[in-house]
């Protein structure tokens, strides 16, 4: 009975356990019916990644609780409000004192004139009634000077001690250049620049193809000093920072020309001082001094003093005297 009987050939075997077996429980909805073929539809359809499943028996409870999580997600975020904090502006006065002597790099003003409205190449005539070179005109022309009164004849563009600032960024650890470019600034667009300038004649490379040497003429300061105001982002900068960042900033960069940054020379080298540090340099290199060097410089090596004395004679030899700048 158990083999023959009802067990085997009767309801256990070809019955109700037997079609479970092979129906409905595999071929049938659970295998072949709507979960398989919901399942298929909504990863064609996308559903599933979007949280949402698709209308079925078996997800029913799944698809409401999920809907009702979304729903609360979103009223909540409609309810928040987004509160952002001001920025602040700190600001702090600095002495920056020269380490070792500055050369100014202004662009000539003839050389502005000839970028603005060129003229062309010259003819041979034309060359035979000027000069090459004419040093006084060229160590006036390297320096930013001020039209009218104030503490110094010479100014310094301030862009210049931000810009040691950010590539000094490049060597500190925990900051870098594009942050100092966003959150720091130097107030006003020139910084007054104490010291006596002299004349400085150096044999220096062209920018072209072959770096044609050439002579050049430009007014450098053996002692010299910038009082600034830097200011700065609250709190991603801190008056520390910025003092950090100045300091290394005037040893591993410099400002001016043949700097430290450019690595041959280390001209423009400073640190950070203080107003009474710096007395003696405002006291001896201020307007007046500052004036009477542009009229008058001095040379400031023995090189320069024997270039200078020759050019002098031999555009004398020439008769072109009047050529030259008063």
């Amino acid at each position: 009975m158990a083999w023959r009987g009802g067990v085997r050939p009767g309801l256990l075997w070809h019955g109700a356990a037997g079609r479970s077996r092979r129906g409905e429980a595999r071929l049938g909805m659970a295998w072949r019916g709507l979960v398989r073929r919901s399942e298929r539809e909504g990863q064609r359809r996308g559903v599933f990644d979007s949280g949402v499943y698709p209308e079925s028996p078996y997800t029913v409870g799944a698809k409401h609780h999920i809907t009702r999580r979304i729903v609360m997600a979103k009223e909540k975020g409609i309810m928040e409000t987004i509160e952002v904090d001001p920025l602040k502006v700190g600001a702090i006065k600095v002495w920056i004192k020269g380490r070792t002597p500055l050369i100014c790099n202004r662009m000539a003003g003839k050389a502005m004139r000839e970028l603005l409205c060129p003229r062309g190449r010259k003819t041979k005539a034309e060359k035979e009634q000027t000069l090459k070179h004419d040093p006084m005109a060229e160590y006036r022309n390297s320096m930013n000077t001020r039209q009218g009164n104030g503490p110094t004849r010479l100014i310094f563009p301030s862009p210049a001690i931000k810009g040691a600032m950010a590539t000094a960024a490049l060597e500190t650890k925990g900051t870098n250049k594009t942050q100092i470019g966003r959150l720091v600034w130097v107030q006003d667009y020139t910084c007054d620049l104490y010291g006596v300038p002299q004349l400085f004649m150096s044999v220096v490379r062209s920018a072209d193809m072959n770096k044609t040497p050439d002579v050049r003429t430009r007014a450098i300061l053996q002692e010299w000093c910038i009082p600034a105001t830097i200011k700065y982002v609250k709190p991603q900068m801190s008056e520390k920072t910025i003092m950090q960042l100045l300091s290394n900033g005037g040893i591993i960069v410099g400002i001016g020309d043949f700097r430290q940054e450019k690595g041959k020379g280390n001209f423009g080298q400073f640190d950070v001082s203080t107003e009474a540090q710096c007395k003696s340099i405002v006291k001896a290199g201020g307007l007046k001094e500052q004036t009477a060097a542009i009229k008058s410089p001095e040379c400031f090596d023995s090189e320069t003093e024997e270039l200078l004395s020759w050019f002098q004679a031999e555009v004398e030899h020439r008769g072109k005297e009047e050529l030259l700048a008063n």
